[in-house]
């Protein structure tokens, strides 16, 4: 009884699948559009933060290294707020 398993466990390992014919099923177009539309929101949020601290980095006198943890921690936020 083992033996015969452990036959149709190495056929099922050797068959090559074919993954270029497989269906395009409803999980597919949602994940594809779950990627458009996180980088939709990572660039609105980086555009937003971006321009604000451009301007604001005259005023508040913080260095360009300053500037970049700002901007990534506004991104880290934006991931973690979901």
């Amino acid at each position: 009884m083992e033996n015969n398993e452990k036959i149709k466990r190495e056929r099922f390992i050797k068959t090559k699948k074919n993954y270029k014919r497989s269906p395009l099923m409803p999980v597919h177009l949602q994940v594809i559009i779950a990627v458009i539309l996180g980088q939709i929101a990572c660039g609105y949020a980086l555009g937003i933060s971006g321009t604000a601290l451009s301007n604001a980095a005259i005023y508040i006198e913080i260095s360009d290294l300053w500037t970049g943890l700002i901007g990534a921690g506004s991104l880290i936020f934006n991931w973690s707020s979901r």
